[in-house]
């Protein structure tokens, strides 16, 4: 068979993907709640009523032993929790669904915190960590340059020591303020592909974005270069139809999901792959907020105007990135040629400097000071993500301007947020006005009205939804990436981000969340009130188990 009749047949097979693509929804839906998350729940609950009323029927004199034995029970394991090392928030919604439904709760609980459901997970990361971990290591001159910069030397020392994640100097970062822009560049870098391509996303949806995405990619395989794909399980449930993994091989594209759904019960698909990578050739990265679907470019318009966010890295940088899609890949096998993808590009001296590359984006960007991508895992217990908020709301001086889609936030980082405030240094927090899940817009309302009333600025962007997710400081400090003030972000999820220190991007970072600024309107305690009462009481209840979520 010729490469056109090839051609042909991939052509007649997508359009057929594209027409049949949304049919297997309800099936893989059903299969979810049967036997996902949910189910356990309401599993475990049903066992509870059904063991209740089986004592109500046949032991009715006893029931105030039986009763007064789960009090006793609930007492024992409150005490037990109260000395385990855990957030206080975590505790609260944890004691009382176990002082309601005892049996329910405390098995609820230990099936989450055991998470049976991602021991191989947890154990196969680890291996994959250790063999990448001898290339991921801050360079000595770099070592040497940040002596002479504490400001970033000890954040640098904690992302090495704590997530293996080095710092990079010398990395050339260009920012995109919306998906439009990341788009059209996008197709640029992937049509310059010469060796590899790497993508990995929450969600990948069938439509003109990534039909335009997978053409340049099918196309860059058929010239050999290899390409692989990967995508969340849960993320693009809806999005992609079953088998899609067989489709994209047959194009010559290696494909996976991470944690697809199965029929078992399992805590396994609590923790997603959130995270926005793409690597070409190992010399350049993107990251940011941005998904590979058509509302993120705005093609469709579901909320509005969707504001998002992304950047890319040119340089050394990227190998922490390949590194990081690396990991997640080889999870379920072994026998990856690390040297190939990060050693190889790094030693041809010309890779980042080719003429051609240097004019394959027609985007500005920036070179200087300091680079660090990282990235969380759902299983590491560090809470890394987080801890590099805190570092940049700790050593704030003037400002630090934040956007992000979610505001689901814990004690500490509310306690921090109003502390910086306090201490004069500017503390704005862009949100979106417009809800994209009902129940977590309005448990975030309750933590914004709390920030508002201490001090903390935050805006509603009103053309639209924002969901770029970013921190700037002082025009000296920035973080783009994937990751969201919430629980499911900061604990459960793959998240991923690149931290930069002394760019001159920065101030494109901040000159964009000063015009974004300008489209919203301020949240004050008065504009709270006049929210639907209806939203307010569904945030306060909903609140006390946002740890959950």
């Amino acid at each position: 068979m010729n490469q056109k009749t090839q051609a042909k047949r991939g052509s007649f097979r997508f359009r057929l993907f594209r027409r049949i693509g949304r049919k297997p929804v309800s099936k893989r839906f059903f299969t979810s709640i049967i036997y996902g998350y949910v189910m356990t729940v309401i599993l475990l609950l049903s066992v509870q009523i059904a063991i209740m009323l089986l004592f109500i029927y046949w032991l009715d004199p006893h029931l105030q032993y039986i009763f007064g034995g789960f009090t006793v029970l609930s007492v024992i394991f409150d005490i037990y929790l109260i000395n385990q090392n855990e957030k206080p928030e975590f505790k609260i919604a944890w004691i009382i669904p176990v002082t309601i439904f005892p049996l329910f709760g405390i098995l609820l609980y230990f099936f989450t915190k055991l998470n049976v459901g991602n021991y191989g997970l947890r154990v196969n990361l680890e291996e994959t960590k250790r063999e990448s971990a001898r290339y991921l290591k801050t360079d000595s001159d770099v070592e040497e340059n940040l002596r002479h910069w504490p400001q970033v030397m000890d954040l640098s020392y904690y992302l090495q020591n704590s997530a293996g994640n080095p710092t990079y100097m010398n990395t050339e970062i260009s920012y995109y303020p919306c998906g439009e822009q990341f788009f059209e560049d996008l197709k640029i870098e992937l049509e310059q592909a010469r060796h590899f391509i790497f993508l990995e996303f929450f969600i990948i949806g069938l439509g003109f974005v990534w039909n335009t995405i997978l053409a340049i990619l099918v196309k860059k395989a058929a010239e050999g270069v290899e390409v692989r794909v990967m995508w969340d399980g849960i993320g693009s449930l809806f999005l992609l139809p079953s088998g899609y993994t067989s489709y994209l091989a047959s194009l010559g594209i290696q494909a996976q999901i991470h944690t697809p759904l199965k029929p078992v019960l399992t805590t396994s698909q609590n923790n997603r792959d959130h995270r926005k990578i793409i690597v070409i050739d190992g010399e350049t990265a993107f990251t940011g907020g941005l998904n590979l679907s058509d509302e993120y470019m705005n093609y469709t318009h579901p909320y509005g105007y969707w504001k998002d966010t992304a950047v890319k890295m040119h340089g050394s940088s990227c190998k922490s990135f390949t590194a990081m899609f690396l990991q997640l890949w080889n999870l379920d096998k072994s026998g990856e040629d690390w040297d190939r993808y990060l050693v190889a590009p790094y030693a041809d001296p010309e890779i980042f400097y080719s003429p051609k590359k240097k004019s394959a984006s027609n985007y500005p960007s920036y070179k200087g000071g300091f680079a660090i991508p990282y990235c969380d895992d759902a299983v590491n217990n560090k809470d890394i993500a987080e801890h590099v908020y805190f570092d940049i709301l700790s050593k704030a001086r003037w400002y630090v301007h934040i956007t992000t889609p979610y505001t689901v936030l814990d004690d500490e980082l509310v306690d921090l947020l109003i502390y910086t405030a306090r201490r004069g240094v500017d503390v704005t927090i862009l949100v979106p006005c417009k809800a994209d899940h009902f129940i977590t817009f309005c448990i975030g309302r309750t933590y914004i009205k709390t920030l508002v009333d201490n001090g903390v600025h935050v805006y509603e962007y009103l053309p639209g939804f924002i969901h770029s997710k970013m921190f700037i400081s002082d025009g000296e400090r920035a973080v783009v990436g994937s990751i969201n003030l919430d629980y499911r972000s900061l604990y459960h999820h793959f998240e991923s981000a690149v931290f930069i220190y002394g760019n001159s991007v920065i101030k494109d970072i901040e000159r964009d969340f000063k015009k974004t600024q300008a489209e919203c309107r301020e949240i004050t305690s008065a504009l709270y009130k006049k929210s639907p009462v209806f939203h307010r009481a569904v945030g306060r209840v909903f609140r006390i188990f946002a740890p959950l979520f």
